[in-house]
């Protein structure tokens, strides 16, 4: 929801994040929008 309403350039996610792994954050923004993302792992 954040990330919809602001708007980011870039999007930088770790695979291991607490509560919702990162993977899991990627599939739902790829749902919606098309921001690039960059993952850490």
């Amino acid at each position: 929801d954040k990330v919809r309403r602001s708007r980011p350039d870039l999007v930088v996610l770790d695979i291991m994040m607490p509560r919702i792994d990162g993977l899991e954050v990627c599939r739902r923004l790829r749902k919606d929008t098309s921001i690039p993302i960059i993952m850490l792992t």
